[in-house]
């Protein structure tokens, strides 16, 4: 009886630790989808002004900023659809980006290819580990 416990337990741990990586994998996967909508749009946006949206140094959630800057311009609306429902966070009474980890979006408007594009970054499973990190270049 003990050994087929034992084999039950080994087996329950094997399909939970492969269930978590699986979950991440699909994050992951999701952030990159939510990153690639966000730079048609930002490419959209310089196709209409000639310039990507600023984020003013007051601004302590750049994702807030980057949205408000996206919805005000109707080359980007049509491209904004394409997000999936979770990545934009109405909840806190100002809208957001987030990643498919529940995280803010960071938007650089200058901070990817040489300086010339910008750069979105997803800190991942765990925020304080900058290896899992997701940027776009």
């Amino acid at each position: 009886m003990m050994i087929v416990l034992l084999i039950v337990a080994v087996a329950f741990l094997l399909v939970v630790g492969v269930g978590s990586t699986v979950q991440e994998d699909a994050r992951a996967r999701e952030t990159r989808h939510t990153q690639a909508v966000l730079l048609a749009a930002l490419e959209a946006y310089h196709g209409a002004q000639h310039a990507y949206p600023p984020v003013a140094e007051a601004e302590a959630d750049s994702s807030v900023a980057l949205l408000r800057a996206l919805r005000n311009e109707p080359a980007c609306r049509q491209v904004l659809q394409r997000l999936p429902h979770e990545a934009v966070d109405e909840e806190t009474g100002r809208s957001r980006l987030l990643d498919a980890f529940a995280s803010p979006i960071l938007y650089e408007p200058a901070g990817g290819l040489g300086g010339k594009k910008p750069r979105l970054t997803s800190k991942g499973h765990d925020p304080a580990d900058p290896t899992d990190d997701i940027v776009s270049e």
